[in-house]
């Protein structure tokens, strides 16, 4: 099965790809405001049918087309999926964010 996702690239000029399972190297879930080291989330791999479904969710989330899809060099896509503000007054994000076999 394969998505069509409208990104906007971090250069203007939304765009449209066509990605299938078989490109995500892998899922990133968790904090947006920090770094992906994994301290504020975790990374999902395409090794079993139950990390197969979850990426699967995050790509057909994607591919709707009512949330904003902010992509960098055609391999990175990344969806904002909750946003709140910290008790010291900055704001966190929770992101899904999908890495391509470069």
């Amino acid at each position: 099965m394969s998505y069509s996702i409208i990104h906007q690239p971090v250069k203007p000029n939304p765009k449209s790809s066509i990605i299938t399972i078989d490109q995500v190297d892998k899922l990133y879930i968790g904090l947006g405001n920090c770094c992906r080291c994994g301290c504020g989330g975790e990374y999902i791999s395409p090794d079993s049918d139950e990390n197969i479904k979850i990426i699967e969710k995050v790509l057909a989330k994607m591919s709707k087309g009512t949330i904003e899809v902010e992509s960098q060099d055609d391999y990175i896509f990344e969806i904002v999926i909750k946003k709140w503000v910290k008790s010291d007054g900055d704001e966190q994000t929770k992101v899904n964010c999908l890495y391509l076999k470069q």
